[in-house]
């Protein structure tokens, strides 16, 4: 029985290591493809930590309980105190990182319509609802036309700061497409995060609004074709139920011709 026992709590400290070594292992790739996820992984790894020096400290006290070894009472309270400290704290951090996963998962940007110009254009009036590819040298120019007398937000891999000078937005939001975490930034990875977001803002009213996507090469780089056109498809799905039309520039020269095919089938190109 006692080389049981001795088995028993050797076997439960190996696993114990086996786990901080691999989640000290892995974090780094962790946090690189969930980086809004650092705090949560962090707070856990340290949870799991506590937790395991805890148990280190209970096995002598383990091991007085079976009669394997005899603990002074004054050492056995101070181990005892020790330990439970130590839990106390782990559980505090796995509290900690579960309360920081639940406030990233469900958080989302509030984008209120807002209309930058009135007034409206006469060419780009009677454009249906829906997704519109259009060439990237010239998309900014259709989309500030389409901006008047519309609620609007940009998606772009250019800063917003950068944005709003050179095109002289007050109002409109702009949400940055980049690994960068930050206020208003948006990581490439998260595409059901901005299908969550763009749909909250379409829906917000029944006003006509329009929506600038740029940056679908780098979601395309991020995650692949199949992904990003089922977004885009299920996007344009909600556009045409939501009174929205959505630009999308893209570089015709980068896509294989069975991909470019693909878009220019499900969706329209916006005539300059």
């Amino acid at each position: 029985m006692r080389i049981i026992a001795i088995s028993l709590v050797l076997v439960v400290g190996i696993i114990a290591n086996i786990i901080v070594a691999l989640s000290f292992k892995y974090r780094s790739v962790f946090i690189q493809h969930h980086p809004r996820l650092k705090k949560f992984y962090d707070y856990i790894l340290l949870g799991i930590v506590f937790s395991v020096v805890a148990k280190l400290v209970f096995i002598p006290l383990d091991l007085d309980d079976m009669g394997l070894i005899s603990i002074p009472t004054s050492q056995g309270v101070i181990l005892n105190m020790a330990g439970n400290f130590l839990f106390m704290v782990g559980g505090v951090l796995f509290i900690l990182g579960w309360m920081h996963i639940l406030k990233t998962l469900t958080s989302k940007y509030d984008l209120i319509p807002i209309v930058e110009f009135e007034g409206s254009d006469d060419n780009y009036e009677e454009i249906p609802a829906g997704i519109y590819l259009c060439k990237v040298d010239k998309c900014y120019h259709a989309f500030l036309k389409l901006l008047k007398g519309r609620a609007g937000v940009i998606i772009s891999r250019i800063p917003p700061d950068t944005l709003c000078k050179k095109f002289k937005l007050e109002k409109t939001p702009i949400l940055w497409l980049t690994k960068v975490e930050g206020d208003k930034n948006i990581h490439p990875h998260r595409l059901e995060f901005l299908m969550h977001t763009l749909v909250d803002f379409m829906r917000r009213c029944k006003n006509p609004k329009v929506v600038m996507l740029d940056g679908i090469e780098y979601l395309i780089l991020e995650n692949g074709f199949t992904p990003v056109f089922k977004f885009l498809t299920a996007l344009k799905d909600y556009a045409v139920m939501n009174n929205t039309i959505i630009v999308v520039p893209i570089k015709e020269e980068i896509f294989d011709t069975r991909e470019l095919s693909i878009l220019k089938r499900e969706f329209g190109e916006l005539k300059l």
